[in-house]
């Protein structure tokens, strides 16, 4: 029970000690009601400690359940209300002197019940009172969090510790629904041990409510959609909860939908913020850098007629470094414009795979990009690309023998295009030994309505030519 409960039961534990004596009574009972109607506690005064609870209750009643239609004759009782509702009930019996209540002592219990029905309302207003107290207190801490610029999971372990701590519950669970579908996050803040994370995953967790024991849920609802809840749990012993507590917890759930929001839309308007900067970039580098290296190359192109065959060379060289790094250049800017939210793009699985295969083929083959690659949002086309990618790889380290490789993927407005090259045997013998890995080569592009070569190479070696159509959009 919580504090201001025991003073409650105390005082009215003395009440019914003075109206022994007021009335000459041998024997007095007190019994506690909860919310649901049940007994919660039954106390005896006036008997010896050596006496149960079993052989208290003969001297009051006529049967073994404590109803007021089976009071013993000359036992007299009066309840004690609180908000129309039956919060105890005072019993006395045997006269000290061996004669019978009278209208008098009846009188002065219900007096003396009036005095306990006024102290069970002013601390049942100073527990609200100091709940609500506590409520102001927590959404405090959660505006302090905001203020402060935490991420949503540090506000989600405060709204616990503080859903805990308005209550004084012994438990406190928080469960909030991650970006991934079905995916929640659950922690758990107890009296003795504090806050821990429950779960990184589970969609919910089963509060341990002992018997006897009490709990509320109350949802966290922000724009109509329920994005996670807030469970408060009381063990037996501890105070029960009551109609004020789901109040009280559904006003802070409210207060912690609306700081979750606001955390989640300051993210999302700062990641607009940095998109529209990388854009920015992006813009003023196609528009300036490439157009001032695209003019540099004309002009290097214009002088090469009037120049001798070796420097001539030379500028043929430098004309070709400025194309690379306008290449390059075209890299970054489809890099900088695609959105941070697409997570792993083409570009980062193709460097994923090839990094992968560099521990199998005994060096790290040349990666080179073209086209806006990661505008290729198809996880199908995605996992394809990753597979024959993979596979080519592969079938290098296993049967070429080759010393270097190169990965090649160009992604135009109406094709994508994979080539991987080798400076290895030759296609008869990578052929020969994988035709069902060359296969999936063919079964993959046909998918996509597309198709796939295997020959060689300038010299010797291999190349894998993958190519399926595909529309910029």
């Amino acid at each position: 029970m919580a504090p201001e409960t025991l003073d409650v039961t105390s005082l009215i534990h003395k009440l019914v000690d003075v109206a022994r004596v007021l009335t000459g009574a041998r024997y007095g009972a007190l019994r506690l009601i909860d919310e649901g109607g049940e007994e919660s506690d039954f106390i005896f005064t006036g008997f010896g400690e050596d006496q149960l609870a079993a052989e208290r209750q003969q001297f009051f009643f006529s049967s073994e359940e404590p109803q007021s239609e089976n009071k013993k004759p000359g036992v007299i009782s009066v309840p004690i209300r609180r908000s129309e509702r039956l919060f105890g009930t005072i019993y006395l019996a045997s006269k000290a002197d061996g004669g019978t209540f009278d209208t008098r002592d009846s009188e002065l219990l219900e007096l003396l019940a009036a005095i306990a029905e006024a102290a069970v309302e002013r601390a049942s207003l100073g527990a609200e009172h100091l709940r609500r107290k506590r409520m102001v207190e927590g959404i405090t801490a959660l505006t302090r969090a905001v203020i402060e610029d935490p991420d949503e999971e540090a506000i989600q372990d405060i709204t616990c510790e503080q859903a805990r701590e308005i209550h004084d519950a012994d438990m406190a669970i928080a469960a909030l629904a991650r970006s991934v579908q079905g995916e929640f996050r659950v922690v758990r803040c107890e009296r003795e041990l504090g806050l821990f994370v429950e779960s990184e995953s589970m969609a919910h967790v089963t509060p341990r409510v002992e018997s006897g024991g009490h709990s509320y849920f109350s949802p966290i609802v922000a724009d109509g959609r329920g994005i996670g809840s807030i469970t408060i749990i009381n063990q037996p012993g501890s105070r029960e909860l009551d109609h004020f507590d789901r109040e009280i917890l559904q006003t802070f759930a409210d207060r912690a939908a609306l700081t979750i929001e606001f955390t989640r839309l300051r993210k999302e308007l700062s990641r607009i913020a940095v998109y529209e900067e990388r854009e920015r970039i992006a813009r003023d580098l196609h528009d300036t850098v490439i157009q001032e290296l695209f003019a540099a190359g004309i002009g290097v192109e214009a002088i090469i007629p009037t120049v001798g065959s070796e420097a001539a060379k030379k500028l043929h060289e430098t004309v070709d470094a400025l194309d690379t790094a306008i290449a390059d250049l075209r890299g970054l800017i489809f890099r900088l414009e695609t959105d941070p939210r697409d997570g792993v793009g083409l570009r980062g699985v193709v460097n994923s795979v090839a990094t992968e295969q560099a521990n199998v083929l005994g060096f790290t083959p040349k990666v080179s990009l073209s086209g806006p690659i990661d505008s290729v949002r198809s996880d199908v086309i995605r996992a394809d690309i990753a597979a024959v990618t993979r596979e080519a790889l592969s079938n290098v380290a296993r049967h070429a023998n080759a010393t270097e490789a190169a990965v090649y993927l160009d992604v135009t407005g109406s094709e994508i295009i994979l080539r991987v090259e080798d400076n290895g045997s030759g296609s008869d013998e990578y052929v020969r030994a994988d035709g069902h890995g060359t296969e999936n080569f063919h079964d993959r592009a046909r998918s996509h309505g597309g198709s796939a070569t295997i020959g060689s190479a300038d010299g010797c070696g291999t190349v894998v030519e993958w190519r399926i159509p595909w529309k910029l959009t």
